[in-house]
């Protein structure tokens, strides 16, 4: 399995002498993969080509502009019931100062590799960018940088229940400090919002709507080559997001190492002081493999086509297939073919059952579980009756949910494995920006 980084390709190797924010502008979204856990990744210019035709919007809708080229920046990817969504800031032609119109166009891919324009999001402005997704309830949260408002110094946020329909933004932070580039995402316990401010800045929250300062100027590097270069000054590290697995909390990030233009993309592990505050230690060098996103709760959808077994048979869960949530909210279907990907367990499998094996016991890493009734026959036991109660868990030891039959409401079956089963998606906002998410099911190529 791959993770997939996609990210703003900045042209850095414009004329010298350019003093403008041309070098920023007219950027493509670029490709790269990582067969590692994340540790390494390398350019893909196949994938590159591909985005590049399918994230082409004069080919959707007339009223586009075009000047020969134009700008995308800041792909917040995200993945949920089957559909990757990307929201992408975009803006017509290669402007030299950060003046234009701007706006965060909505996206949506089965593979990754080819994208369906869906609309452009109305935010209230003509001015946005640099969007940002997370599940907070049982609501989408959309965080983004209004350029227009207050100075251009506010992050807005607007609330959804699908992905698609958007309610009227509110002002979220702002607009003290200036800042851009907001990535939320939820740890320990708390909602905590990384902003770029010149260096990256931390707000924190219990319910992901009142925010209050928690950490300036998070991460100063200490090395010459992990500064970067921001409007001729000397700044730390820049738009990030972070990746949250197995309790630990990666930071990605880019920097203009030693002053130059040249952008590169780093990781550094946020921790938590004695006092509750978050920070970064500078000279580590974090070892990480990041894998499947966790599984936090599990529901039946459709039960084994096999339930009835002779002792000495093993378990077959042909058909099965449940819905899941991940630690960071978002939904899939998944099937017996995702288990060992997802490190979800089966307490009977891999070996002849017996006639005291009366039910199935799955338990993902988080404690989530389900389970349901089968029966085993020998030579001492009757024909079976209609049965199929199952419960749920959300790894609390609460179950819910039964059923008087082993058919499920769907009929019974389905293969469906759900597209990039594996999805765990990361996001850095604008400028430089990238997203990485991992992608695990193979397309039709076999990749």
């Amino acid at each position: 399995k791959q993770w997939w980084m996609f990210y703003t390709q900045r042209r850095a190797t414009m004329v010298e002498g350019n003093e403008t924010v041309e070098w920023v502008h007219g950027t493509n979204i670029g490709v790269a993969v990582s067969d590692d856990g994340a540790n390494s990744f390398s350019y893909s210019a196949e994938y590159t080509k591909k985005l590049s035709e399918t994230l082409n919007l004069e080919k959707y809708l007339d009223e586009y502009p075009s000047e020969g080229r134009d700008t995308l920046w800041a792909p917040e990817i995200v993945y949920n019931e089957g559909k990757y969504h990307m929201y992408v800031s975009y803006i017509a032609g290669v402007p030299t100062v950060y003046s234009r119109e701007a706006y965060i166009e909505h996206f949506e891919s089965d593979d990754l590799l080819n994208w369906r324009h869906v609309k452009q999001l109305d935010l209230g402005s003509d001015r946005v960018i640099d969007s940002c997704v997370q599940k907070i309830g049982d609501k989408f949260a959309m965080w983004f940088k209004n350029e227009k408002h207050d100075g251009g110094q506010c992050t807005y946020v607007t609330y959804s229940d699908n992905l698609y329909d958007w309610s009227t933004p509110t002002l979220a932070y702002g607009p003290d400090p200036w800042h851009e580039g907001a990535n939320v995402f939820y740890w320990k316990d708390k909602y905590w919002m990384l902003v770029d401010e010149d260096c990256i800045f931390a707000l924190v929250s219990d319910d992901g709507v009142n925010w209050v300062k928690d950490r300036e100027d998070l991460y100063d590097p200490t090395h010459p080559e992990d500064h970067s270069y921001q409007f001729g000054k000397v700044v730390g590290a820049n738009h990030c997001d972070v990746v949250v697995q197995d309790g630990e909390a990666y930071m990605l990030y880019f920097v203009h190492p030693n002053n130059t233009k040249k952008t590169e993309v780093k990781m550094a592990r946020l921790q938590i002081d004695e006092n509750g505050h978050m920070f970064v230690d500078p000279e580590e060098k974090p070892e990480y493999v990041l894998h499947a996103p966790e599984v936090t709760y599990m529901a039946l959808k459709s039960y084994p086509h096999k339930q009835l077994y002779q002792a000495g048979e093993v378990l077959d869960l042909t058909g099965m297939k449940f819905s899941v949530e991940f630690a960071d909210g978002m939904g899939d279907t998944l099937t017996a073919a995702d288990l060992e990907e997802y490190g979800i367990t089966v307490d009977v499998a891999d070996r002849p059952l017996t006639a005291e094996d009366t039910a199935v016991v799955l338990t993902s890493k988080n404690g989530a579980t389900i389970s349901f009734e089968i029966r085993v026959e020998d030579e001492n036991t009757k024909p079976p009756e209609d049965s199929g109660d199952s419960s749920t868990s959300d790894g609390s030891g609460q179950t819910s949910g039964s059923s008087s039959s082993g058919v499920s409401a769907e009929g019974g079956c389905g293969s469906a494995l759900s597209v990039g089963a594996c999805l765990s998606g990361i996001v850095l906002a604008a400028g430089a920006a990238i997203a990485v998410i991992r992608r695990g099911r193979k397309d039709e190529t076999g990749r």
